[in-house]
């Protein structure tokens, strides 16, 4: 997103024809968070490490902070809302037990040795 503003700013002074650019581009680090399970997520702003429920609680704040407008938020508040009160979500995760794996090398069996 950094990236992307500086990008546009760029473009935006060579399209007016300022003479000065913006200074060089530097990445601030905001931070990480990652949702863990129902109800839980670790975020890591600076020296401030949140984890469980109030990890989680922050987690849902930060990523509404970050979406544009009123009804992208409500959509989110809403869908997020219903997911929780009913336990369904229409996301899943699969593990190499749901699926069929390809058999060979590479794919949890050992290569044969070669002939003598």
């Amino acid at each position: 997103m950094q990236s992307g503003a500086y990008a546009g700013r760029v473009v935006r002074h060579a399209v007016e024809g300022r003479a000065k650019q913006p200074k060089p581009f530097k990445y601030w680090d905001l931070g990480s968070a990652a949702y863990i399970s129902r109800g839980r997520a670790v975020v890591k702003v600076g020296p401030l490490h949140l984890s469980g429920t109030i990890g989680w609680l922050a987690w849902l704040f930060v990523h509404l902070a970050f979406l544009t407008g009123f009804r992208s938020r409500l959509g989110a508040v809403l869908s997020w809302s219903v997911a929780f009160a009913t336990s369904s979500r229409r996301e899943r995760a699969f593990t190499m037990s749901d699926v069929d794996a390809p058999a060979g090398p590479g794919f949890g069996q050992k290569t044969p040795p070669p002939p003598p």
